[in-house]
Parts: structure tokens; sequence; C-alpha cells
């Protein structure tokens, strides 16, 4: 399935994975949120945030997010840059030689039927 991560900048020390989730959960289905820290453990002011599918309004065109504090007083604009993609990695099947399997597989939703229904 298609992903698109974004990388966040100038991301405040106190802001958690839960606040970025919060203020990007309407944009699509987030995968996966880190917040990036330096060599001593300290939050460096970046983060990302990998969206799979990818949201179907282009958002980070805008290169801005505003993020309001709970009480509304203070407002910080996070820089939104799309994250240049890694390679992706096949892998050989250890039992049929020739078959490759992609990195990351999608599991399809089967219908569920309680036993014996089946």
């Amino acid at each position: 399935m298609p992903e698109l991560t974004l990388r966040l900048t100038g991301v405040p020390g106190h802001i958690g994975t839960y606040d970025l989730y919060s203020l990007l959960q309407h944009h699509g289905n987030i995968q996966n949120i880190r917040i990036f820290e330096d060599n001593r453990g300290f939050k460096d002011g970046g983060a990302s945030v990998t969206f799979s599918p990818p949201p179907a309004k282009p958002f980070w065109e805008l290169d801005k997010l505003a993020f309001r504090s709970e009480d509304g007083k203070q407002v910080w604009n996070l820089l939104v840059h799309i994250q240049n993609s890694y390679r992706t990695f096949d892998h050989p099947s250890p039992v049929h030689p020739g078959i490759v399997y992609p990195q990351r597989m999608v599991r399809k939703r089967d219908r569920l039927l309680p036993r014996g229904f089946g």
C-alpha cells in the first residue's frame, strides 16, 4: 500500500506524539509518528508522520501547520516537508525460488464469521 512520510520542523519540546496525532488525524490514516532527539536524548524540534494511504488533500503544500495550545493562547507554526522516500527491499521466498515478497505486506480484511458458520 502506498504511503507518504512528512517531516515536521519547529516542533516545540513539550509536544508529544499524541499531540501530533490529534493535530493530523483528520488528514488521513496515520501509520507512524516519530519525534527526533539529539545524541543526548533531548528533542531536537523535528518529527516525522507517515500516512498510509497518503492523504487525499495535499495539506503539506501549505508548508506550515498551526499548532494551538489547549487554552488557545499560544500558536506554533510547524514547517512541513515531504520526506524523501527510502528504497524498499524485496525479500526472496525461502521456499519458492524466483518469488519475492515486498518489504511491507498488507493483509486484506476477511469477513469474520462465528466459529462453525464459515
